[in-house]
């Protein structure tokens, strides 16, 4: 797991979802810190909504890599994930 990640699961989704469950205090919140593939199995089955998972690091060759700028055009044809 990235230093990123880390951040990102221990200081800043916390604070978030606390702001965000004072507004929506009918909603059902849970935040664990499992696997990016058991993130990916939680989200197939329906058992989860969102999910927060790491990629793989794109390599060097790949020329959205170097990308300052990455446009929607940039991904046509790129496998990716959706959430509606």
């Amino acid at each position: 797991m990235s230093p990123a990640t880390r951040q990102l699961q221990a200081h800043f989704l916390p604070r978030l979802l606390t702001h965000f469950r004072q507004d929506h205090d009918d909603l059902d919140l849970s935040l664990i810190m499992p696997s990016s593939d058991m993130i990916e199995d939680l989200i197939a089955s329906q058992q989860y909504d969102v999910g927060l998972a790491e990629t793989p690091v794109p390599r060097a060759e790949d020329a959205l890599a170097r990308a300052r700028v990455i446009t929607p055009a940039d991904l046509e044809g790129r496998p990716m994930a959706v959430l509606f």
